[in-house]
């Protein structure tokens, strides 16, 4: 068709990609020269895809599939930050705290909840969510905050609080080409 873009290679490109910029830096804008710190522009947004929002009908696991963060490792478990901004999904899960009252800002994963808070122009880089990887658990499960920017986490310790940095994925993956001969 007239106008059609041809379709992306299927092998990644050779070399490696320069690793990505931190998440509130300021390296400058290869593009225009400008630096990340540049207002109205969210460094952490220019590593999210090219789309920031659900399609009707798609699933948010699928929309947070697309996105380029994730979760990095736990840097406290069993922790509850107090300077936080909460976050929700457009898809909570329904899920009850300790006390028995629903969560009211459930997310269902912990990669989820670092999409969100890479959405956020009032998070920082460090997420505090009721899990881990293998889902929502402890005393509030799926819980989601972030950490609000320019402050720290503090806090207290609580069963399931999990803080971890939102990461870009580039930085998670190590990609290797082996050739084998039979």
């Amino acid at each position: 068709a007239a106008g059609a873009l041809p379709p992306p290679p299927l092998l990644p490109p050779w070399p490696q990609p320069p690793p990505p910029p931190p998440l509130h830096g300021g390296w400058p804008d290869q593009a225009s020269g400008t630096s990340d710190a540049e207002p109205g522009i969210s460094p952490i947004r220019r590593l999210l895809s090219r789309r920031s929002t659900i399609r009707r009908g798609e699933s948010l696991e699928d929309f947070a599939a697309s996105d380029n963060v994730k979760a990095g490792p736990a840097i406290m478990e069993n922790w509850n930050c107090d300077h936080y901004t909460a976050l929700t999904s457009p898809a909570p899960c329904d899920l009850n705290d300790k006390h028995g009252n629903p969560v009211v800002n459930c997310v269902s994963t912990i990669n989820e909840c670092a999409v969100l808070a890479a959405l956020s122009s009032d998070c920082s880089d460090t997420i505090n969510y009721y899990g881990g990887e293998k889902g929502p658990s402890g005393a509030y499960p799926g819980r989601c905050m972030c950490v609000t920017k320019g402050l720290e986490c503090g806090g207290f310790t609580s069963p399931g609080g999990t803080v971890a940095k939102v990461v870009p994925l580039s930085s998670l993956l190590d990609v290797r080409v082996v050739y084998l001969d039979k």
